[in-house]
């Protein structure tokens, strides 16, 4: 999943809870969190085509970029019992089939996308 992601004190723990409540349960296999703005910084209202790039590119790789600058969890962003991986290095997960991308707007225009 590319999240959104923009290293917020509160939207992050919420995106992740909801990541959470949706693919967590009972999941065996880790899920990959992405965060594109850890590379390029927050485009604004390009940020979630730049996450859709990212992800169309790791599938045609089949490789996860690393999530540049992350050292710690934030202590508000609760992932027991919910198997994930935030890779600090390029991660080549197999097989790599299909990803999704989330963008929040400003504005509260929110979307979801598979690919």
């Amino acid at each position: 999943v590319e999240t959104h992601g923009t290293g917020t004190g509160l939207g992050d723990p919420i995106e992740v809870g909801a990541l959470k409540s949706v693919l967590g349960l009972g999941r065996q296999t880790p899920l990959v969190l992405g965060a594109l703005k850890s590379n390029i910084g927050h485009l604004e209202g390009a940020a979630g085509i730049g996450g859709v790039v990212k992800v169309i590119l790791s599938l045609q790789k089949g490789q996860v970029p690393a999530n540049l600058h992350f050292k710690q969890l934030n202590k508000h962003i609760d992932i027991e019992g919910f198997p994930v991986v935030m890779p600090v290095d390029i991660l080549e997960p197999k097989p790599l089939r299909f990803a999704s991308v989330s963008s929040f707007g400003f504005g509260g225009t929110n979307s979801h996308v598979i690919l």
